[in-house]
């Protein structure tokens, strides 16, 4: 009997084993299946709002069209009818890029510390913008005061639109200030640092004709202002 009662408890010991162990199975398999739709529907979303961004960006100029036939434009009006063209001119384009896959850091080292974070995208920027740039696009998106560019996990967001390493900056304006600029940069320096050490992307390239695209989104800016008589 006790024999009997002791293979009883084995089967039944086994059998919730197994059960366990399907429902894992099963929970992992929801979980990646999960995660891809979530990716995929975000890549979804996102290829949305790009079609539906070109839609806008073509009305718009069919006003700013009608507009400029019907009424001379305002000098705010001017400068709202440049930053929907296309801009060309003399500029430098400069590319980041994190570490080779194969690359073998020290134990020491963090792998973040091999890659490119927002942080270094914006010093760029802001070493262009000091350095005389009049146009600037990241990975071929304009920028303007009201677009976003900032770090979303391991990519980075430009607009709407994410991209993944090598990050190409582009700018219009006076070379010899922006490359002093970037030489100038404590920030820009420092990244040069990483990337000599962990053989990160630097690349400069200066040329006489580079190309700025129109930009896609302009939210107009609200100040705020003192009344009259207050």
């Amino acid at each position: 009997m006790q024999a009997k009662h002791t293979t009883t408890v084995l089967v039944v010991t086994v059998m919730a084993g197994l059960l366990f162990g399907i429902s894992a199975s099963n929970a992992r398999e929801q979980g990646s299946l999960a995660e891809t739709d979530l990716a995929g529907l975000v890549a979804q979303q996102q290829n949305a709002v790009v079609d539906l961004e070109e839609f806008v960006d073509g009305l718009r100029r069919q006003q700013d069209d009608l507009v400029a036939f019907q009424i001379p434009a305002a000098p705010e009006q001017s400068a709202i009818l440049a930053l929907r063209g296309e801009l060309v001119g003399p500029g430098l384009t400069v590319i980041l890029d994190d570490a080779p896959v194969d690359f073998q850091l020290e134990d020491s080292v963090s792998v973040n510390d091999a890659v490119v974070h927002q942080q270094d995208v914006d010093a760029v920027m802001n070493a262009l913008w000091l350095g005389g740039a009049e146009a600037m696009s990241v990975q071929g998106i304009r920028i303007t005061a009201s677009t976003p560019v900032r770090c979303v996990g391991n990519v980075i967001l430009v607009g709407v639109r994410s991209f993944a390493p090598p990050y190409r900056i582009t700018a219009i304006g006076n070379v010899a200030g922006m490359t002093a600029a970037l030489d100038g940069d404590e920030s820009v320096r420092l990244y040069r640092e990483d990337a000599a050490r962990y053989q990160m992307g630097w690349d400069v390239t200066v040329a006489d004709r580079v190309t700025v695209p129109a930009a896609n989104e302009l939210s107009s800016l609200q100040f705020a202002s003192i009344e009259k008589g207050s």
